[in-house]
């Protein structure tokens, strides 16, 4: 079974978990997590803990853009999701889902 975002149509799908997976490696790349730590996981702030600086943020948002094709609004950027993968992912599926809607 897909995770999807709610409220959307059923032909609108957005799978969430692709979407934090992908984010999750990049991530882990960018800030050198290793593996084996116990304190990193898909809910952790990713800046209150220290895994991304604002280099990094910069680097995850053009990754976001370039990698899913839309561009991050400020209200986007300043949604309380956009800190953990979690949330991350919920607000780029969330926008993708949204550009399909209106491609239609």
């Amino acid at each position: 079974m897909q995770n999807t975002v709610a409220g959307l149509p059923a032909e609108t799908v957005v799978d969430v978990t692709e979407i934090a997976e992908s984010l999750e490696v990049f991530v882990r790349a960018e800030g050198r997590i290793d593996d084996g730590d116990q304190d990193f996981n898909r809910q952790v702030d990713l800046f209150d803990a220290g895994y991304l600086d604002s280099l990094g943020t910069l680097h995850l948002i053009q990754h976001i853009e370039e990698r899913f094709r839309l561009e991050l609004d400020d209200d986007a950027l300043g949604d309380p999701g956009f800190g953990s993968i979690d949330g991350i992912s919920s607000i780029v599926a969330t926008a993708l889902a949204a550009a399909g809607s209106r491609e239609r």
